[in-house]
């Protein structure tokens, strides 16, 4: 997105003489999509774990992540509003985040959901 500023702003300069008189209107702002919200647990069982939330708009796809403690265990996209993740150990405690994700943007990590495998 720098380089696309960049480029805008010379043409600006070369077409006006003086950059100064571009309008900031002529150089697009970078999206910014919503955090994901609505964080569920779908299923579980004792090796895996189902994960929905709500839309967000202008997402073309999910980053997700999983934790046990401080540790991450696996991280993966969905370009659904839903994620499985397998071969977790049975009876345990992980916590999940998501983030949007679009063409030229990403939003900040859901907070993180609690679940347990059975």
């Amino acid at each position: 997105m720098k380089r696309e500023k960049f480029l805008l702003l010379l043409a600006c300069f070369l077409m006006l003489g003086m950059a100064s008189t571009c309008s900031d209107d002529i150089i697009p702002e970078p999206a910014v999509l919503d955090v994901p919200t609505g964080i569920s647990l779908h299923s579980a069982t004792q090796t895996s774990l189902t994960f929905q939330w709500s839309p967000v708009t202008g997402a073309t796809s999910y980053d997700w992540k999983l934790e046990k403690g401080t540790a991450q265990v696996q991280t993966g996209s969905s370009s659904a509003r839903n994620a499985t993740v397998s071969g977790l150990e049975p009876g345990t405690g992980y916590r999940f985040s998501v983030r949007a994700v679009a063409s030229e943007a990403t939003s900040g990590w859901s907070s993180a959901f609690s679940a347990s495998t059975e």
